[in-house]
C-alpha cells in the first residue's frame, strides 16, 4: 500500500491536482465567504409538550426494561452465544466486517440491492424493503431494551408525523376505491418515514462518512456505466425522444430511465463536489473528484433538461453557501458548455421550436398539466382522491392515462389545497431545520459535506416541477437519508445529544 501511495505521489496527475487545489485556496476567486459559521440551538423543540411526553412514557418503560435487562444479560443462552460470537470474529477479517456492520450501508446501496433482488427472487421485488424497514424497526425496539438505547429526536419528527396524519386523514376523507387510496398513500408517505431509522442509525461520524462514500462510489460506478452505455450506444428502452431530434442514445444505467438517473445524479453530484473540498486528504480527494466527474460527464449523456437546469441550481445553492464569488464563473462555464456542445445546444434549442410547443400541447406536458387541472376543477379542496391521478397507481389500476411529470400537480390533483399545503409545509419546515443544523455544525468538513447535501436536495426538489421523481422508492429514501446525515453531523458535534 505504501509503494502505490509513494508512485501516486510522483506521478504527474496527482501533482497538477495538488498545484490546482493549492492555488484554488489561495485565490480570491474560492475564498470561502466570510460568517461561515453561526451556531444556533435547533433543538428547543424538545421543550414540546408531546416530545416530554415521550421522555416521560420512555422513563416509566425504562424501569420495566431494567430487571429484564440484568436477567438477560446473566441468562445461560445468552452467556453462550455471546462466547461464540467472540471467538467467531477474534482477529479475523468476517469479524471485523461483522463488528463495523450497519443497516445504513445496506439502504446506501439500495438500488443495487433492489436490481439484485429483482433479478434472483422475483416475488421479493416489490417487498423487500418493507421487510427490511420492519427488521430494523425490530431491531431499534431490542436495542432498545436490552443494549439502552435510546431513541434520537429531531426537529423533522413531528412535522413528518404530522404529514403522515394528514395525508391519513385524507385517505378515509376521500376513497373512492380504498385499497387504491391506501396504495396511494403508501407511495407517498412510506418512503420518508426511512428518515426515523437512518437517523438512529447514523450516531457517529465514522458511520456517516462510509455512508457518504458508499453512496460516491455506488453512485460514481452508476455514472462510469452510464458514459460506458452511451459510448457503445446502447439500446434506449422507451420513446425518450421526439422525433425531430437526433438524439440515438441517452444513459441510463441500471435504473432503466434516463430521467430517474439523471435525478439520482443530481442528488450526489453536489455531495461528491463538496467530499473533494472539503478532504485533506488528497487521494481523498482526487477519488472523490473521479466519481464526481464520472457522474457529471452520465448526467449530460442522459439528456435530461430538467435535471440540467436542477443540477445548475443546485450547484448554484452550494456556491451561496462556500463561494459566491465563483457563481459568475459557474455561468461562464455552462454558457460555453450549452454553445460549444452541439448535443447540449441542440437538445436545449428543441424547446424553443415550434414542432416541439405542438406536440407539448397536443400531448405533452402542456397538454397533460391542463388535462389534470380540469380534472380536479370541481374537487380543488381535497382532490380526486390519492392513487387516483397521474402516477404509479393510478396507471397501475387504469385510473389515469399517463404521468403527470410534475410530483406537485400530481399530489394537488390527488389531494387537493389541503394535500398539496401539507406537503409544502413539511418541505419548507425540511429545509429551514436542515439549514439551522448546518449552521450549527462545528466542523468544518462536516458542515462543507453538509453544503453538498441540502445542494442536492435542492436540486432533487427542483427537478420534481417537471418529473414524479418522488414516485420513485430510492429517490425518496435517497432524499430523507440525505436529510437525516445533516442532522446527524450536528448531533456528532453535540455529543450530549445523541444518547
Amino acid at each position: 500500500m505504501d509503494i502505490l501511495r509513494r508512485k501516486i505521489y510522483e506521478s504527474f496527475i496527482f501533482n497538477f491536482i495538488l498545484n490546482l487545489v493549492e492555488m484554488a485556496k489561495h485565490s480570491h476567486v474560492m475564498k470561502p465567504n466570510s460568517k461561515t459559521l453561526i451556531k444556533t440551538h435547533p433543538e428547543k423543540f424538545m421543550d414540546f409538550f408531546l416530545i416530554r411526553f415521550l421522555l416521560f412514557i420512555d422513563e416509566i418503560l425504562e424501569k420495566a426494561f431494567k430487571p429484564f435487562r440484568k436477567l438477560w444479560d446473566q441468562s445461560w443462552l445468552v452467556v453462550f452465544f455471546r462466547g461464540v460470537y467472540k471467538n467467531l470474529t477474534k482477529n479475523s477479517f468476517v469479524g471485523a466486517i461483522v463488528k463495523e456492520a450497519n443497516f445504513i450501508y445496506i439502504i446506501a446501496l439500495y438500488v443495487y440491492v433492489d436490481k439484485l433482488v429483482r433479478i434472483v427472487a422475483g416475488p421479493l421485488s416489490g417487498t423487500w424493503d418493507e421487510l427490511l424497514f420492519l427488521l430494523i424497526v425490530a431491531f431499534f425496539v431490542y436495542r432498545r431494551i436490552i443494549w439502552n438505547k435510546r431513541y434520537v429526536y429531531s426537529a423533522m419528527d413531528l412535522p413528518i408525523a404530522f404529514f403522515a396524519l394528514m395525508f391519513m386523514l385524507l385517505v378515509f376523507m376521500n376513497s373512492p376505491d380504498f385499497a387504491v387510496a391506501i396504495e396511494g398513500f403508501r407511495v407517498v408517505v412510506q418512503h420518508v418515514l426511512w428518515y426515523y431509522l437512518a437517523l438512529q442509525l447514523l450516531r457517529d461520524r465514522m458511520i456517516i462518512h462510509r455512508t457518504l462514500w458508499i453512496f460516491i462510489v455506488g453512485i460514481g460506478l452508476l455514472g462510469f456505466h452510464g458514459i460506458y452505455q452511451y459510448l457503445t450506444k446502447a439500446p434506449m428502452l422507451g420513446n425518450w425522444v421526439d422525433s425531430g431530434e437526433t438524439i440515438t442514445t441517452r444513459a441510463y444505467s441500471i435504473i432503466d430511465s434516463p430521467n430517474a438517473f439523471a435525478s439520482l445524479l443530481v442528488l450526489f453530484i453536489p455531495i461528491g463536489f463538496a467530499m473533494f473540498i472539503a478532504h485533506k486528504d488528497i487521494i481523498l480527494k482526487i477519488i472523490a473528484l473521479i466519481f464526481t466527474l464520472a457522474m457529471g460527464v452520465s448526467l449530460l449523456v442522459t439528456f435530461s433538461r430538467g435535471a440540467w437546469i436542477a443540477a445548475f441550481l443546485s450547484i448554484i445553492v452550494f456556491f451561496l453557501f462556500m463561494a459566491r464569488r465563483m457563481i459568475l464563473f459557474i455561468f461562464a462555464v455552462v454558457l460555453a458548455a450549452l454553445f460549444n456542445l452541439d448535443a447540449i445546444y441542440n437538445r436545449f434549442s428543441y424547446m424553443f421550436t415550434q414542432e416541439y410547443r405542438i406536440k407539448s400541447a397536443n400531448g405533452g406536458r402542456i397538454y397533460r398539466y391542463n388535462y389534470g387541472l380540469d380534472k380536479v376543477a370541481n374537487d380543488k379542496t381535497i382532490g380526486l382522491g390519492l392513487g387516483r391521478f397521474g402516477g404509479a397507481v393510478a396507471t397501475n389500476h387504469n385510473l389515469s392515462p399517463f404521468y403527470m411529470d410534475n410530483y406537485y400537480l400530481k399530489t394537488f390533483i390527488e389531494t387537493g389545497y389541503v394535500g398539496i399545503t401539507t406537503y409544502a409545509l413539511l418541505i419548507m419546515t425540511l429545509l429551514f431545520n436542515s439549514v439551522r443544523y448546518i449552521l450549527g455544525i462545528t466542523e468544518k468538513e462536516n458542515r462543507i459535506l453538509a453544503y453538498g447535501i441540502f445542494s442536492g436536495m435542492i436540486g432533487v426538489l427542483i427537478h420534481n416541477f417537471v418529473e414524479n421523481i418522488f414516485e420513485l422508492p430510492f429517490m425518496v429514501i435517497y432524499f430523507w437519508v440525505c436529510a437525516a446525515i445533516i442532522v446527524a453531523m450536528y448531533k456528532c458535534g453535540h455529543r450530549k445529544d445523541v444518547d
